[in-house]
């Protein structure tokens, strides 16, 4: 049950992540980015804005709804929203990383349309993050001395 409410939190986290990045393209117009690596060539920063909005808001409906027995309050928030903060930054590294590995290695090539493919790699990196992103807040963001899962 805490697993299908994780993911459901996360499910609204897309739908911020959407709205976040259009408000810092379209509204704010916040600007591209050049960082030196070819691969994440242009950097978009609506795209931060976006990641950044989701994280936010997926840990506080988290700490409030899914881990509501070992939620933080007041100050905790603090270490634990940095704690929130980091798992994420693993599960975006998880989740890039398992959609170019099975991009550049032509999963599902010739199989689906280039389009549909690319969609369901992203699909595969996002469930492989939200596993690894569970397991890691479960024991470390949420953990209360508990023994680890």
């Amino acid at each position: 049950a805490t697993f299908a409410m994780y993911a459901f939190v996360g499910a609204t986290g897309v739908l911020v992540n959407m709205l976040g990045f259009a408000l810092g393209d379209e509204i704010l117009g916040l600007p591209r980015v050049y960082v030196g690596i070819p691969a994440l060539e242009p950097g978009y920063l609506s795209a931060v804005c976006g990641v950044e909005l989701s994280i936010l808001s997926n840990y506080f409906l988290n700490n409030y709804i899914t881990f509501y027995e070992q939620r933080h309050r007041g100050w905790r928030n603090v270490t634990g929203l940095l704690k929130f903060q980091l798992v994420s930054l693993f599960g975006v590294v998880v989740q890039l990383g398992v959609f170019q590995l099975l991009q550049t290695n032509g999963f599902l090539e010739g199989v689906l349309d280039e389009v549909v493919r690319k969609y369901v790699n992203n699909g595969i990196g996002i469930i492989m993050a939200t596993v690894s992103n569970y397991y890691l807040n479960i024991n470390v963001t949420w953990s209360r001395g508990r023994a680890p899962v």
